[in-house]
């Protein structure tokens, strides 16, 4: 049996603007940990991405990559939950008004 101290993490990186390259190359390059996903909307930035990393799967959709039953399970249900909130069109709207409501 295997201790958890040994297993491998599947990571997903979301973003890939300033420091989302950076994250990611951390990720893939740690012995503890496997960078299963990256998610940008910048299909160039995924292109890139799915150069460097091979085996990566790359997305525009955080739903996609949430639906992976591995990252899910690390996440746990209330995190994924939470993250997909936070990364909805719905949420983006909201801050977006949250904060012209500021600068008004």
């Amino acid at each position: 049996m295997t201790s958890s101290a040994n297993q491998v993490v599947r990571i997903g990186v979301v973003g890939l603007g300033y420091w989302g390259p950076n994250i990611a190359r951390n990720v893939a390059e740690s012995p503890r940990a496997e960078l299963s996903w990256v998610c940008d909307m910048n299909p160039e930035a995924l292109r890139l991405a799915s150069k460097r990393y091979s085996g990566t799967a790359t997305t525009t959709s955080i739903e996609e990559m949430l639906d992976d039953p591995e990252l899910g399970r690390r996440l746990g249900a209330a995190g994924a939950k939470r993250v997909s909130e936070s990364f909805s069109a719905e949420a983006a709207a909201a801050e977006v008004l949250r904060l012209y409501a500021i600068g008004a």
